[in-house]
């Protein structure tokens, strides 16, 4: 499942590895703006639940990349997020 990431991030794959169940990822995959989650055994009634922190690097006005998620061996089922757009501001030193 590939998560986009926004331009001037870094993404902490601890913070995946710490969030889901150990059954649920066989590995993640770092790519330029995006990290790849790849899940173990996922039916259509498993529910997933996991999250990813993001550390910026600059200042600015972001737009994330649109959200696509595959079935592997089912291609007719996707999954589309739109982009969204968010102001980050670093704290003070």
């Amino acid at each position: 499942m590939p998560l986009g990431v926004p331009p001037t991030f870094d993404v902490s794959v601890e913070s995946v590895w710490r969030s889901a169940s150990a059954d649920q990822i066989s590995h993640v995959e770092m790519l330029p703006g995006q990290v790849v989650v790849y899940l173990v055994d996922v039916t259509e009634r498993t529910p997933i639940q996991f999250s990813y922190q993001l550390v910026a690097r600059s200042e600015g006005l972001i737009h994330t990349l649109q959200f696509r998620a595959i079935e592997p061996g089912n291609p007719e089922r996707e999954v589309y997020r739109e982009p969204i757009e968010f102001d980050v501001v670093l704290p003070e030193p």
